[in-house]
């Protein structure tokens, strides 16, 4: 298989939302594994490149449409391979995890230390319309990672893609703005990088994007 590798970084604090909370603590719970290293979901981040490049697909060129279906496969379809990639979850880089990993084993750290280490509780009640302060009942915690903090995900390709697909893709990355629980709220600011061999690849691929659809507009 051929890889890359996408970025997110968090530029506000954001909330990977895990569908549960902890009683007496948070209402909603973001995503830690086992040792309590944070971590976003594959079919969220796929869910998330998919989505920013099918709002672009009306105003760009309509062959992109259908180096669209091909990364991202036909809605519908239950063959996973109808996708020509597969996103990984993203995490802290691997040498970052082997040691935080190890560092648990060793019990020289708790998982809760690590939890905390990496993310705190906001909390946030809905406003009365009538009286202009909080309504009543509306009080609700969520836990959200720290801004600043890098997670890697590794794509997988089925098969080598062609110049088009890296280039659709690091159009899908650049234009994804928010991420997690309420980011169609405006929350959980990110930006999404394409990498290869260690290398942001999001600019020079896009360059390419743009003198085609110069062509389209000219």
């Amino acid at each position: 298989m051929t890889s890359l590798w996408l970025q997110i970084e968090l530029l506000s604090d954001t909330t990977f939302g895990s569908g549960e909370g902890v009683p007496g603590l948070v209402d909603v719970e973001t995503q830690f594994d086992a040792d309590g290293l944070p971590f976003c979901g594959g079919r969220e981040l796929k869910g998330l490149l998919a989505e920013a490049g099918g709002n672009l697909l009306p105003y760009v060129a309509p062959d992109w449409a259908t180096v669209h279906g091909r990364l991202f496969g036909m809605p519908g379809s239950s063959d996973a391979r109808q996708s020509s990639m597969n996103v990984d979850s993203a995490r802290l880089p691997e040498d970052l995890q082997r040691l935080l990993h190890d560092e648990v084993a060793r019990e020289r750290v708790t998982r809760q230390e690590l939890i905390e280490a990496f993310s705190e509780v906001r909390r946030q009640s809905s406003t009365d319309s009538v009286t202009g302060g909080p309504e009543e009942g509306s009080l609700r915690a969520s836990r959200t990672l720290c801004r600043g903090l890098k997670l890697q995900a590794t794509i997988e390709f089925y098969s080598p893609p062609p110049p088009e697909e890296r280039t659709w893709l690091a159009v899908c990355a650049l234009a994804v703005r928010n991420a997690g629980t309420s980011r169609n709220r405006g929350r959980g600011r990110t930006r999404l990088s394409l990498l290869e061999n260690g290398r942001d690849i999001s600019v020079s691929e896009f360059n390419n994007f743009r003198p085609k659809e110069a062509e389209q507009c000219g």
